[in-house]
């Protein structure tokens, strides 16, 4: 996806948003495994579909102020001794490019604008994105941040977006309908290239490729995933018993 399709959403977004709207949105935060490593950190789906950026710890703040929107979004500082542990960060130029939003900002700062913005008395609610799939859940970065925004200033209007994030998710551009069709080609033709080395009389439901060799060589994966794959990849295969006894399989 390019630039354009994140400033698409986020517009749509916008126009759906009162004046007077500050909005306030998480990428969110790895989980620690052990003292010194982290378990791997998946970006917020929603806060994916409408910057690009999937690195933790970064904030986008757009301002609603009458007709015209001031976003801008906050990212990690670059850090050579952090990043060799735990990858390369988006530069702000690079930011920039994927998600389309102009105005780039340290992730430090963020906390300072809200105050500044807050304390101007140009914004009466604050949207978030406040999803909580189950009560038990674990807290997220938003609505940890909720519960701070609601101390701080309770005269505010706080309001939960995530139900016009998710209706609006579920209406797919046509960019989206053709990464969605080029996956399930990509999948048919791995799963048909490893079938095709599989003996007529192989009943197990675990197909396994004959060498590494030959999966990394399938031309349909090689071509759009740069991945290591296990010593004996196995993917498995929804089964079919006809009525005559005879095993088809589904793909």
């Amino acid at each position: 996806m390019n630039a354009e399709f994140y400033q698409g959403n986020r517009q749509r977004l916008y126009d759906s948003l009162p004046d007077h709207t500050l909005l306030l949105l998480f990428s969110g935060s790895s989980i620690r495994k052990t003292a010194d490593e982290n378990y791997p950190f998946y970006a917020d789906r929603s806060f994916l579909y409408l910057t690009g950026i999937g690195q933790e710890h970064t904030v986008l703040m757009a301002e609603k102020d009458g007709e015209e929107v001031q976003e801008t979004l906050y990212i990690l500082p670059p850090d050579m001794l952090a990043e060799r542990w735990t990858g390369k960060r988006f530069t702000p130029e690079e930011a920039r490019a994927r998600s389309g939003t102009a105005q780039i900002a340290s992730s430090g700062e963020w906390e300072n604008r809200l105050k500044l913005l807050m304390r101007s008395g140009r914004f009466e609610r604050i949207a978030m994105d406040l999803y909580r799939h189950d009560p038990e859940d674990a807290d997220t970065e938003s609505i940890r941040m909720a519960r701070k925004l609601r101390k701080w200033y309770p005269a505010a209007t706080l309001t939960d977006i995530s139900r016009q994030i998710r209706r609006q998710r579920t209406i797919k551009q046509p960019c989206e309908i053709e990464a969605m069709r080029e996956a399930v080609k990509i999948t048919r033709d791995g799963i048909l290239a490893m079938m095709k080395h599989q003996s007529r009389e192989c009943t197990n439901t675990s197909i396994k490729p004959n060498s590494t060799t030959h999966w990394r060589s399938t031309d349909a994966l090689h071509r759009h995933f740069r991945v290591s794959f296990p010593r004996e990849p196995i993917i498995s295969v929804f089964t079919i018993m006809s009525t005559q006894g005879r095993r088809k399989t589904a793909i």
